[in-house]
Formats: C-alpha cells, structure tokens, sequence
C-alpha cells in the first residue's frame, strides 16, 4: 500500500523547511493557490526540489471565481 503524509502549511516556506528535516522523494501540493507568498517564489522553490531530484505534484485552480486566468 502507497501512502503520502500530509501536512497543514500556510506558504511555501513551510513546505520548504519541512522538506529540509526529511527530504522526501515526493512532494504533492494540492490547492497551491491557496499558498502564502508570490508566485515566482513558490515556482522557484518547486524548482529547488526538482533540481534535488524530488518528484513534484501540484494541483491548483488556473482561474478565478469569475472565471478569469
């Protein structure tokens, strides 16, 4: 059986230095714009991960309620 933990984090810092104490092979996000933080900060940290060879997974909204991108 396959199973992921989960954790409650505010921003990507959270998920970065919760990372740093166990270094995981998978990384998921899901509602990633629900994040704290700029997004060229959360894009560069996931792509701090996939350099370490950390399998990233992101699932998120690609518009508004109004239905804008």
């Amino acid at each position: 059986m396959t199973s992921i933990n989960a954790i409650l984090v505010k921003d990507i810092n959270e998920i970065k230095e919760y990372c740093s104490e166990i270094e995981p092979e998978v990384i998921a996000i899901d509602e990633v714009q629900f994040l704290n933080g700029s997004v060229e900060l959360i894009v560069e940290t996931i792509n701090e991960f996939l350099k370490d060879d950390c399998t990233v997974i992101v699932a998120g909204l690609d518009m508004d309620f109004t239905g804008k991108p």
